[in-house]
């Protein structure tokens, strides 16, 4: 508890904390120009007699700029389902997570891991932040869908991550680690958890067969989900209501757009 003769906070509240910290390295800078009085000293003294923060917890996000694209989103998802697997794509099964770290609300890191709750204490450790799980809801019943561990891992991550390219962002300089992280987006939980399930879903279908050329292995798109690949690359088309906004007229990904939010309401769920 934070305690200022009556008014107690609690200490939960992760931003008022960082604000608190804030205020308090202020006081300390100041005294070197000034004194300040006894009584705003002794309120200081009062708001930081808990353990300040690890580091801050308020994070900076700037635009990702990846590498560039050509195409329009549904073109560039289309070229990635027909391109055959990769080595990594194969090797690795697991499921995709959502984080976010209170209390930067409205950005999620989506990533991918065959031990969620290991990559979450992980991140812990390494940043020295308080991570918390959107997604997987339930963690540890593999009779629940969205805990299955899926094949080709690293495709379905790259898939979420095209499909979300628009609402990608990069944390500049992580105050914990000092490292830059790039898996963020600026985005609803529900849209997030939407695409994932959405390709999760798709590639537990098994959508890629193996086929031997000269001597090797290939893993290929099967020829009857080339047929469908209009309405799978199209992003939002899948979601019920709130699905995920995207432009009116298709631009190029690697360009601003103004976006305008569309539902088709009725639409199945790809979770459902």
């Amino acid at each position: 508890m934070i305690q200022d003769r009556e008014f107690i906070f609690p200490v939960d509240n992760e931003r008022l904390c960082a604000v608190v910290h804030w205020i308090y390295l202020l006081g300390r800078a100041a005294q070197s120009q000034s004194s300040p009085s006894s009584s705003m000293q002794s309120t200081v003294d009062k708001l930081v007699q808990i353990d300040p923060p690890l580091v801050n917890p308020i994070q900076v996000f700037e635009p990702y700029v990846g590498k560039a694209f050509s195409g329009t989103t549904s073109e560039e998802l289309a070229k990635l389902l027909a391109k055959p697997l990769q080595k990594s794509d194969i090797k690795f099964q697991g499921m995709i997570y959502i984080f976010w770290q209170p209390p930067n609300f409205g950005h999620l890191k989506i990533g991918r891991s065959a031990n969620v709750p290991r990559r979450l204490e992980q991140w812990n450790k390494q940043c020295k932040k308080s991570m918390q799980h959107f997604f997987p809801e339930k963690i540890g019943d593999a009779s629940i869908p969205d805990l299955r561990q899926i094949p080709h891992i690293s495709r379905v991550e790259a898939l979420v991550h095209l499909e979300l390219m628009q609402y990608r962002r990069k944390e500049k300089k992580c105050p914990g680690c000092l490292k830059s992280h790039v898996e963020w987006f600026e985005t609803t939980k529900d849209i997030a958890i939407g695409v994932v399930r959405k390709w999760s879903d798709w590639m537990a279908a098994l959508p890629y067969e193996k086929q031997m050329k000269d001597g090797e292995e290939h893993w290929v798109l099967k020829s009857e989900q080339r047929k469908n690949l209009d309405n799978l690359c199209r992003p939002g088309t899948k979601f019920s209501t709130p699905c995920l906004p995207f432009p009116e007229e298709e631009e190029n990904i690697s360009s601003p757009s103004t976006l305008h939010f569309k539902c088709e309401i009725g639409k199945k769920g790809a979770g459902d």
